[in-house]
């Protein structure tokens, strides 16, 4: 599937699902918008050394810029585990 169709079939799943965009073909970087959706942020999957058994997900919200696992990398987490 390309971005499009990625988008259009997880989105179909509805709520917070509505909510998200993938924006790359190789799923490392994703918009969500916040709950109430007056924001909006930046999910991307960062892999670290020589290999990708050592990786991370960030997320620009203020308990992604903190080192927490918020809910919007869960939200892009689950997406990830369902449809890749």
């Amino acid at each position: 599937m390309d971005v499009k169709e990625t988008n259009e079939y997880f989105q179909s799943w509805g709520g917070d699902y509505e909510n998200t965009e993938l924006l790359t073909d190789d799923g490392n970087n994703w918009r969500v918008k916040s709950s109430d959706g007056t924001k909006t942020y930046n999910v991307s999957f960062v892999s670290r050394g020589d290999s990708d058994e050592v990786s991370l997900w960030e997320c620009d919200c203020k308990a992604g810029q903190n080192g927490k696992t918020c809910k919007h990398i869960k939200l892009v987490g689950d997406i990830c585990g369902r449809v890749f």
